[in-house]
């Protein structure tokens, strides 16, 4: 494996410039180039659930299950819960995430307010159906927009992701 130190020391050389302990530090990381403690991941130490609050970049959150109840949706489901689990850092549970869930095209359901993950990482939010639904007679899918968030942040930035994902539709139902 080649050391980049000594290129980089040669080339700040060849400009005039030195290169001291503390600004190697700054430019390699304290404990050194190329070591895992160089490079931040964002994730808190453990294997438990992580609370949201304690995740930073570059960790991403991720919706990895969804469900729907009911599983396959009718003609006048009425009322659908959708529930969404999201994850970080390897697949642990995350604490404390908004969770966003739209219907597309919009109009088919309501959009419901933004639901916190529990403990176990999952978040559930029901949504009515509205005046557009089915979208057409035939109907197989209905695309839903699945968001998580970190409070506070940006909600195209930070650790957020989104999703979007499918429920079966039987419109015969």
């Amino acid at each position: 494996m080649h050391d980049l130190k000594p290129t980089v020391r040669r080339v700040l050389a060849l400009f005039g410039l030195a290169v001291t302990a503390a600004a190697a530090a700054i430019v390699f990381g304290a404990a050194g180039y190329g070591s895992a403690a160089s490079v931040p991941t964002g994730c808190p130490a453990g294997k438990d659930a992580i609370k949201v609050a304690d995740l930073t970049q570059p960790a991403r959150l991720m919706v990895d299950q969804w469900k729907s109840s009911p599983s396959v949706l009718g003609r006048n489901p009425g009322t659908v819960s959708v529930s969404a689990h999201v994850t970080a850092c390897g697949g642990r549970d995350v604490t404390g995430a908004l969770v966003y869930v739209t219907a597309t095209p919009w109009d088919q359901f309501s959009t419901p307010a933004e639901a916190a993950t529990g403990a176990d990482g999952w978040a559930t939010v029901s949504m009515t159906q509205a005046d557009h639904y089915p979208a057409s007679p035939r109907q197989e899918l209905l695309a839903v927009f699945l968001r998580a968030r970190k409070p506070g942040e940006a909600i195209l930035g930070g650790v957020s992701t989104r999703r979007l994902v499918s429920f079966k539709v039987d419109l015969t139902q």
